[in-house]
């Protein structure tokens, strides 16, 4: 609808103002709505009856759930505040109103919110402050585990540690790390290595192991290595992912998320797996 003026004629004049129409804005804003407050002797300019004093409120929202509402002064419209336009009422004229009698004396220079209105705001902010909470309390966690999973590392040569710290990882993919896996990264890790590795150092490592790994996880799980040594490293996971003789669904996705941090393509990843590999 488009605006128009009420006319002249209506009675309090200084009233007089443009037809607004109440805004709906997508999915991610807000949409105005109005709420009866009570009735005034004032026409409507189109014919329809009386014109009512509504409060002007702002709904919030994300994808049509409301976030919180906010009030936004009061404005004239026809019926019960129910038409799709209304008239705005300046701080001025809202005074001038009160005084004329046209508007209730003891009407509040701003309308409240309802307390189901108040409270919306109050469940949403708090949501979504126990959510971050719940996301701090993980993420302090996740470092407070990291150090002495870390300090177990420590206790291995360079390669060896990146090799166990993946090896643990992808045996952590598929549930628990059994007994078994443990013996076999230990074997896995000295025997690429040259270096002798305690199972009960295995079995620590592995217990503090994460088991789900995120895109940044796997980059950094190859930070700082050379493409000879990240080939290693994806090798003795494809060996302990082998150990009982075939793939695990989690052992395939670990392996392929690997090796895409890695940047080792699929071509290469088959002849490290089955040993042909020459040295890139």
């Amino acid at each position: 609808m488009h605006p128009r003026s009420i006319p002249a004629l209506v009675l309090l004049a200084a009233l007089a103002t443009t037809a607004t129409q109440a805004e709906a804005r997508g999915r991610l804003g807000h949409s105005e709505f109005l709420e009866f407050v009570a009735a005034i002797p004032l026409p409507d300019p189109d014919g329809k009856g009386a014109l009512s004093l509504c409060a002007l409120k702002t709904k919030n929202h994300v994808f049509g759930i409301p976030i919180y509402y906010s009030p936004d002064g009061y404005a004239m419209a026809a019926g019960k505040c129910d038409a799709g336009q209304y008239y705005p009422i300046t701080a001025e004229k809202l005074a001038a109103g009160k005084q004329a009698g046209i508007f209730p004396a003891d009407l509040p220079d701003e309308p409240q919110l309802s307390t189901a209105q108040k409270m919306n705001g109050y469940i949403t902010f708090g949501a979504i402050g126990f959510l971050l909470l719940m996301l701090l309390r993980a993420r302090l966690g996740q470092g407070r585990a990291a150090k002495p999973r870390k300090a177990a590392l420590g206790a291995l040569p360079p390669v060896a540690q990146r090799i166990a710290d993946v090896t643990c990882a992808m045996a952590k993919a598929d549930g628990a790390v059994s007994p078994h896996e443990v013996a076999t990264i230990a074997s896995i890790v000295t025997r690429l290595t040259g270096e002798d590795c305690d199972p009960r150092l295995i079995a620590e490592i592995a217990e503090m192991s994460r088991s789900d790994l995120q895109p940044a996880d796997f980059r950094a799980l190859g930070k700082g290595l050379k493409t000879e040594a990240k080939e290693l490293v994806l090798r003795a996971a494809m060996l302990v992912a082998m150990a009982d003789g075939k793939f695990e669904k989690a052992e395939i996705a670990f392996i392929s998320q690997l090796s895409k941090a890695f940047k080792i393509s699929p071509e290469r990843r088959t002849a490290l797996l089955h040993g042909s590999a020459v040295p890139a």
